[in-house]
Order: structure tokens, then C-alpha cells, then sequence
């Protein structure tokens, strides 16, 4: 079951919170990756407009977009984050659409193909916060959708930047999107952060029925 609610911050502290993470962190950050887990995309066609929920500063996007993926938008509450790695992706050649502020709110201008989420879903602790990303997973996604989400393992740990997160075993990150999505793959996969610790997460990659 979710555990104790992040929500007993206003959507202004969360914001403030982010923000003031990426101004005065940049990359020095537990989740930041050199290595992207791509291999994803041996799974999903690569077709279409995509989504990085909770993008921050990663270069995921950027690859998504010179895979071929278009248009690709970019979603985070810290606006500064998004400034980051919208002048990264242009000096690489490749355009990125920011799309600030809350994913539950979320209204992309054209569903997309492609819905990729490896840092938001685990800090929603709450059934109807769950249940709203849902609803605007749903909404937000083309027929036929491929949708990506990692999230910390059972195993993992139970904090991330001094916020509760909820775990999830492969089945259990399944069923919360059943029967809209059904499963493609589910895996384990350590990520090592910059200062060497290690994170047990679990993948599922999921097609809208």
C-alpha cells in the first residue's frame, strides 16, 4: 500500500523544492545517469511524439528526440531544470518542448506514442494521486502507446531527496495500469549513483490496449 503523503507540501513548496535542487545540484544528484538505460527501445516502435515525465537535466529526451521520436516534450515542476536541458538539446541540434508543472495536470498538445517516467511515479504515495497519473496517462497517450516507467524496487530505498517514495515489484507496477495497459517486459535493474551506491529498480514496459 502507498505510504505517508509528500502532499502535506502546497504544489509551491514542491516546486521550490525541485527547483532549488537543480539550480544548486546541476548533475551532483543521486538519479543522474551517464549511462541511459536505452535498451527500451528494442521494445517500443520508435514512431511518433514522446514524453520524459520528471525529465529534470536528463539527456534522455535529447536521444529520444535524434532516435526520432517528434515532437519530444520534456515535463518537470522546476522550470530551471527544464531551461537546462532545453539549450543542451539545441546545441546538439535537436528541439525539446518544456512542459512545466505538475504531471497530474498534465495536457500534452498531441497524444503521444512514447510515455517515459523513471523519476515521478515512485513519490506519488497516495491511491488518488495514483489514480490521477492514470487518468492522465490515459489522456495523454495515443492508441497503441508504449509506456516506460521505473520506479524504486521492493528492494529499494524508501527516501529520495528527502521524500517518502512508494516500491514496486514488476507485478505490483503492472497491475496498477491494468487492464488499460497490459505488460510487454518487466525487469530489475541497479543503478549506480554518481558517488557509487547502488538503487535496485524496476522497469515495465507497457502498451495501451
Amino acid at each position: 500500500m502507498p505510504g505517508e503523503s509528500n502532499m502535506v507540501k502546497t504544489m509551491t513548496e514542491l516546486t521550490t523544492h525541485w527547483d532549488e535542487i537543480h539550480k544548486s545540484k546541476n548533475r551532483d544528484v543521486s538519479w543522474w545517469q551517464e549511462n541511459l538505460w536505452l535498451d527500451f527501445l528494442d521494445h517500443v516502435d520508435i514512431a511518433g511524439g514522446a514524453i520524459d515525465v520528471g525529465s529534470g537535466q536528463s539527456l534522455l529526451a535529447i536521444e529520444l528526440a535524434k532516435q526520432g521520436f517528434s515532437p519530444v516534450y520534456i515535463n518537470d515542476l522546476s522550470g530551471s531544470a527544464l531551461s537546462t536541458l532545453s539549450a543542451n538539446a539545441k546545441s546538439q541540434g535537436v528541439a525539446l518542448t518544456p512542459l512545466e508543472g505538475n504531471v497530474l495536470d498534465l495536457a500534452i498538445p498531441t497524444p503521444v506514442a512514447l510515455w517515459h517516467d523513471r523519476a515521478v511515479f515512485h513519490f506519488l504515495t497516495e491511491v488518488a494521486e495514483i489514480e490521477k497519473y492514470k487518468t492522465a496517462l490515459i489522456t495523454n497517450t495515443a492508441a497503441s502507446a508504449f509506456v516506460v516507467i521505473s520506479t524504486f524496487s521492493e528492494n529499494g530505498p524508501d527516501k529520495c531527496s528527502g521524500m517518502n517514495v512508494h516500491r514496486y515489484s514488476g507485478d505490483e507496477l503492472v497491475e496498477v495500469f491494468a487492464p488499460e495497459f497490459k505488460a510487454v517486459r518487466t525487469q530489475k535493474r541497479v543503478h549506480k549513483t554518481p558517488w557509487e551506491s547502488e538503487q535496485e529498480f524496476t522497469i515495465a514496459i507497457l502498451q495501451k490496449s
